[in-house]
């Protein structure tokens, strides 16, 4: 669903609006990401924001910004297309191993699996300039012109409180998320019991169980490395992982896989 100004189309989705399971808005154009990889753009089209480059295909994230578009391919590298006045669409070497996109007005960011930010384009007020250090960090996002990162500094406490009984049920952290080959999910347990810890594609398909049975009261960490219950690989995408007791209660969580 769109609504909201309408001047450029950016709110007339495009037949058929079915099977998206990602969209990101620009200045006044959209995007859309299909659940078989490829990107449907509408809107303004002034700068090329919305002629997605060919092959349209094997995306796995999309992002928006003032007057230009970013595509994140499963192989894990940056397609950028639209306004490049600022350089906002020419992506630093090496083009790889991201995992996550966002655009602002005139620069861009992106992810990469070990937890460092890239950022490129316009830095007039400091937004490609990258907090040190520049690791551990797990999501971004980019406003107009100023840049946002969320990093996990509780890497090393979620071990370090293993000994501790938590108060509540919970999927307390995924790290790293999004991932690239491995990813390891924390669980709190308030007290012992048999609990299943599974991963569901984004039909609520199981994709792979990651434990069933007895699991003591405490902090736990479960791995997972992007199999299925077939020992095949998965694709990229967005996978919810749910944590569920014998007693029927459960928490989940989401993981995106970009490889």
């Amino acid at each position: 669903m769109a609504w909201g100004s309408n001047y450029y189309g950016q709110c007339d989705v495009p037949e058929p609006n079915e099977d998206f399971f990602a969209v990101t808005a620009g200045s006044e154009h959209c995007l859309g990401l299909k659940n078989d990889k490829t990107i449907v753009a509408w809107g303004r089209n002034d700068m090329g924001q919305c002629d997605v480059p060919a092959p349209n295909s094997d995306f796995i994230a999309v992002a928006g910004g003032l007057s230009h578009s970013l595509g994140l391919k499963s192989d894990g590298t940056i397609v950028a297309w639209g306004s490049n006045s600022m350089g906002q669409c020419s992506i630093p070497e090496p083009n790889t191993d991201f995992v996550a996109i966002a655009g602002g007005n005139n620069h861009s960011l992106g992810l990469k699996s070990d937890g460092t930010i890239v950022a490129w384009g316009w830095n007039g007020y400091g937004q490609c300039n990258l907090p040190s250090p520049n690791q551990d960090f797990i999501a971004i996002a980019a406003g107009a012109n100023h840049s946002l990162a969320i990093r996990d500094e509780g890497i090393t406490s979620l071990a370090d409180d293993t000994a501790s009984v938590p108060a509540a049920l919970a999927i307390c952290a995924v790290t790293p998320n999004p991932f690239n080959s491995r990813t390891t999910i924390w669980l709190d347990l308030p007290q012992n019991g048999t609990v299943t810890l599974a991963v569901y594609d984004y039909r609520g398909r199981l994709v792979h169980t990651l434990w069933s049975g007895p699991m003591d009261a405490g902090r736990h960490p479960v791995g997972w490395d992007g199999m299925d219950d077939r020992g095949c690989p998965v694709a990229s995408g967005i996978y919810l992982v749910r944590l569920m007791t014998a007693a029927g209660r459960q928490q989940s969580a989401k993981i995106t896989l970009a490889k």
